[in-house]
């Protein structure tokens, strides 16, 4: 004989269910986002390469 889920047992599940609700409509839950504008290859090229050498040359002389 089985016997019916408490309401605590419920409550933890509840979380699971609405995860898998939401996982395919936001298509994950993790984002990451731009905290600068990059508007072009040039704007690009300044925050990665070429660009990310020089933070990378001050850290190592550091």
């Amino acid at each position: 004989m089985r016997s019916r889920m408490s309401t605590d047992e419920e409550s933890a599940r509840l979380p699971g269910k609405l995860a898998m609700i939401m996982h395919p409509h936001y298509r994950g839950k993790i984002e990451v986002t731009l905290k600068a504008p990059v508007r072009d290859f040039y704007d690009f090229s300044i925050w990665y390469t070429p660009g990310v050498a020089e933070p990378s040359k001050a850290i190592q002389k550091d």
